[in-house]
């Protein structure tokens, strides 16, 4: 099982969709999940 850095839920690792982001690789539960989780980590430039 891995967790979805996102939502905190647990998930079977042959489920979670990877994504490497920054070299460093995490499992989320959904496509909606990683793509809050990107959104809300990204760093913000004026």
């Amino acid at each position: 099982m891995v967790q979805d850095p996102n939502n905190g839920v647990y998930i079977p690792k042959t489920e979670a969709i990877k994504k490497t982001i920054n070299g460093k690789e995490y499992y989320f539960s959904s496509e909606q999940s990683a793509e809050e989780f990107i959104d809300k980590n990204q760093t913000k430039t004026d």
